[in-house]
C-alpha cells in the first residue's frame, strides 16, 4: 500500500497532474491522508505549501510549512526541515519581509549543505538571490544567482538553468546594462520553450518586453508582452498575471493607445485587490502567530514557576522528617520560618503572575489596534485608488480630445471622460462617507464597533 502511495506521490510531483491546476493541492492531501511514512508526508506538505503561495494564499502556505517542519523535526528528517525553512522564507518574501525571508533561507541553506543535497542548495541559492535583489543589493543577488546556475549546470537541471539565466538578466536590467540583460533573456527564452515551461516563457517574455519598452521598440515590446500575458493567464499565477498586465498597460500608454491602457489598468486593479487582500490576511495571520507564541511563553513560565515551588515544598518536608528528633521548640521555630518563607514566595509568585497577565493583555490590545488600523487603511485606500486611477485616465483622455480631429472619436472620448468623472465622484463620495462615519463614531463608541457596523452595512 505504501509503495502504491509513494508512486502516486511521485506522479503528482512529476506532472501527471498539471502543476498549474489548483486541484493539485487536493490530490496531494488525498495521498497525505493515506500514507504512514513521515518523510513522504513532510514532502507532500511542502508541495501543498508551494501550491498555496502560487495562488497568493500565504496564510495557508505558512500553515503547511509549519506542519511540515513539526513532522520533519519529530522524525529527524533534515531534508524536510530544510525544505520547510525554505518555504517559510518564500512566504515572507511574498509578504515583502526580506529580512525574515533571508534569515529562513540561510537556515535552510545550512541544513541542505549539511546533508549534501545539491538540488536543495541550488534552489535556496536562487531564493537568497531574490532576497538580495529586493533589498536591493544587486552584487550579492548576482553572486547567488550565478552560484545556483553553476550547480544546475553541473546537475543538468534544465529548468533551473533557464530560471537562473533569466534572473541574471533581471539583475543586469536593474543595473541598466540592457545588451547583457537581453542576451540572458533570449537564452532563457530558448531553453524554456524547448522544455515547454509555460510559466518560464511567460516570465521571460515579460522581461524582454520591459527592456524593449525602455528602448522605445514598442511593437516588439507589445508582441512579447501579449505573449507573456496569454501564458500567465493559462498558468493562473496571480503575481505573474499582475506583472503582465502592468507591463502591457505601460506599453499601451507609450503607444498613445489610451483606451487599451484603460481597459488593461482595470484588469490590473482587480488582480492587485486580490493580492492586497491576501497580503493583509497573511500579515494578520503572522500577528496571530506571534501573539500565540507570546501566550505560550507566559504559560510555560507560570507552569515552570509553580513546578519549582512544589519541588521546593517537597524538599522542605523531607528536611522536617529528617530532623523530627530535634527538640519541639526547634521544630516549632523551623515550621514558623518555613510558613513565613512560603508565604513570602507565594506573594512574589502572585505578583509575577499578575504582571505576566497585564503584559499579555497589553500585547493583545496592541495586536487588536494593529488589525484595526490596517482595516481602516484598507477601507479608505480602496476608493482613493479608484479616484487616482480614473483621474489619471481622465487627464490622458483630455489630451486625446484636444489632439483628435475626428468628431466621432472625440465624442467617444468625451463619453468615456464623463463616465470617468462619474466614477471619480462616486468613489470620492464613498471615501467622504467613510471618513464622516469615522468622525461620528469617534465620539460615540469604540472603533471596532464602527468597523463591525460598516461590514454589516456592506453585506
Amino acid at each position: 500500500m505504501n509503495k502504491l502511495l509513494s508512486l502516486l506521490y511521485c506522479l503528482l510531483l512529476c506532472g501527471s497532474v498539471s502543476s498549474d491546476s489548483p486541484q493539485v493541492a487536493d490530490s496531494l492531501l488525498l495521498v497525505y491522508r493515506h500514507t504512514q511514512i513521515d518523510s513522504i508526508k513532510a514532502d507532500i506538505l511542502i508541495e501543498i505549501c508551494r501550491e498555496k503561495w502560487k495562488y497568493a494564499e500565504y496564510a495557508e502556505a505558512k500553515k503547511y510549512a509549519d506542519s511540515s517542519l513539526i513532522l520533519s523535526e519529530k522524525s529527524d528528517y533534515k531534508k524536510g526541515i530544510a525544505g520547510a525553512y525554505n518555504q517559510t522564507g518564500i512566504v515572507f518574501w511574498y509578504l515583502k519581509d526580506n529580512t525574515k525571508a533571508l534569515y529562513y533561507h540561510k537556515k535552510s541553506l545550512s541544513l541542505f549543505e549539511e546533508t549534501g543535497d545539491r538540488e536543495g542548495i541550488s534552489e535556496v541559492y536562487n531564493r537568497i538571490g531574490h532576497d538580495y535583489a529586493d533589498m536591493p543589493d544587486y552584487p550579492m543577488a548576482l553572486l547567488y544567482f550565478q552560484k545556483a546556475l553553476d550547480l544546475d549546470r553541473q546537475s543538468g537541471n534544465i529548468s533551473g538553468i533557464a530560471r537562473n539565466i533569466d534572473l541574471i538578466g533581471f539583475v543586469y536590467m536593474r543595473l541598466s546594462d540592457y545588451p547583457k540583460a537581453l542576451s540572458n533573456y533570449f537564452n532563457a527564452l530558448e531553453i524554456t520553450r524547448s522544455i515547454q515551461d509555460k510559466r518560464g516563457v511567460s516570465a521571460v517574455s515579460h522581461d524582454i518586453a520591459v527592456i524593449y519598452a525602455i528602448q522605445g521598440k514598442l511593437n516588439s515590446a507589445l508582441f512579447f508582452a501579449k505573449q507573456g500575458l496569454d501564458l500567465a493567464l493559462q498558468v493562473g499565477e496571480k503575481h505573474l498575471i499582475q506583472e503582465a498586465y502592468e507591463g502591457l498597460e505601460n506599453i499601451y500608454r507609450k503607444m498613445n493607445r489610451f483606451h487599451d491602457a484603460y481597459q488593461t489598468r482595470l484588469k490590473f486593479d482587480e488582480i492587485e485587490t486580490e493580492l492586497n487582500n491576501a497580503d493583509h490576511a497573511g500579515k494578520i495571520h503572522q500577528m496571530q502567530l506571534i501573539n500565540d507564541f507570546e501566550k505560550k511563553q507566559v504559560g510555560d513560565s507560570i507552569q515552570f514557576a509553580k513546578a519549582e515551588e512544589i519541588n521546593e515544598l517537597k524538599l522542605q518536608k523531607q528536611k522536617i522528617f529528617t530532623y523530627g528528633s530535634l527538640l519541639g521548640i526547634s521544630i516549632t521555630i523551623l515550621l514558623l520560618f518555613l510558613v513565613y518563607r512560603n508565604y513570602k514566595k507565594q506573594r512574589i509568585a502572585n505578583r509575577k503572575l499578575r504582571e505576566a497577565q497585564q503584559t499579555l493583555i497589553q500585547s493583545e490590545k496592541l495586536a487588536a489596534f494593529g488589525e484595526m488600523a490596517s482595516r481602516l487603511a484598507h477601507e479608505i485606500q480602496n476608493p482613493m485608488n479608484f479616484v487616482n486611477n480614473f483621474s489619471e485616465m481622465s487627464t490622458e483622455l483630455l489630451k486625446e480630445i484636444q489632439e483628435e480631429k475626428n468628431d466621432h472619436i472625440r465624442n467617444q472620448s468625451i463619453d468615456m471622460l464623463m463616465r470617468n468623472l462619474d466614477k471619480i465622484h462616486e468613489h470620492g463620495t464613498r471615501a467622504a462617507v467613510i471618513i464622516k462615519l469615522l468622525e461620528e463614531h469617534s465620539s460615540r463608541g469604540p472603533m471596532d464597533v464602527f468597523l463591525e457596523n460598516k461590514e454589516d452595512n456592506n453585506t
